[in-house]
């Protein structure tokens, strides 16, 4: 998978880590909202199952000062 995947999961939709290891990409959204880091069946039960892991980087916080 490319590392510049999006992946959207829809509020109430599961998302089937149905692979052993880690997967990474560019942006995981569940319900419209950007999730980072360790995406799995352990960090996140409200939708995610399987023995699988997906990887979103951390995308930081832009505060711009005049």
């Amino acid at each position: 998978m490319p590392k510049t995947t999006v992946v959207d999961v829809a509020t109430d939709a599961r998302l089937n880590l149905n692979y052993e290891g880690t997967v990474a990409v560019s942006t995981v959204l569940y319900g419209g909202r950007v999730l980072e880091g360790m995406i799995s069946a352990q960090t996140h039960p409200e939708f995610a199952s399987g023995a699988g892991t997906i990887y979103s980087s951390p995308k930081g916080t832009l505060i711009r000062v005049q």
